[in-house]
C-alpha cells in the first residue's frame, strides 16, 4: 500500500511539473511618468509574441521597441493599419522572437505607453521537438 501512495504521488508530481511548464504567462510593459523604459527577458526555452500595444498620453509615435540578441540590440517598427510606422494600437503587427533575448520599450520623453506580450513555452529546443 506504501509503494502505491508513492507512486501515485510521483505520477501527480510529474505530471503537475509538465501541466505547468507548458502554461503561457502574460506580461505587461508600462513605460512613462517617470519611467524610461521596461525590458523582459525571453528564455532560450521560450517564445515571446507582442500582441497589443497602446499609448495613453501624448502621441503614438514616442515609444521606441528594441530587441537584443547576444548583445546587439535591433529596432523593430510596427506598423498599425494605417502605414504609420511606429504608430502604436491594438492594430500592432504581431512579432514572434525566440529566446534568448531581451525586449526593451522605451520613450524619450514623458509620455505613457503600454505593451502586451505573451511568453510561452519553446515546444522546438534545439532542433528537437518536444
Amino acid at each position: 500500500m506504501k509503494k502505491l501512495i508513492t507512486t501515485l504521488t510521483l505520477v501527480a508530481t510529474l505530471c503537475s511539473a509538465n501541466l505547468s511548464y507548458a502554461a503561457d504567462r502574460y506580461v505587461m510593459l508600462k513605460i512613462g511618468g517617470g519611467t524610461a523604459s521596461a525590458s523582459q527577458s525571453v528564455a532560450a526555452n521560450e517564445i515571446a509574441t507582442l500582441l497589443w500595444s497602446t499609448y495613453l498620453s501624448g502621441t503614438g509615435n514616442k515609444a521606441t521597441l528594441n530587441v537584443t540578441y547576444g548583445g546587439t540590440a535591433h529596432h523593430l517598427y510596427f506598423v498599425d493599419i494605417t502605414g504609420s510606422v511606429n504608430h502604436v494600437g491594438p492594430d500592432l503587427r504581431r512579432f514572434v522572437i525566440a529566446g534568448p533575448a531581451t525586449i526593451t520599450y522605451s520613450t524619450g520623453d514623458n509620455t505613457s505607453h503600454l505593451l502586451s506580450l505573451k511568453i510561452s513555452p519553446n515546444p522546438n529546443i534545439m532542433g528537437i521537438k518536444q
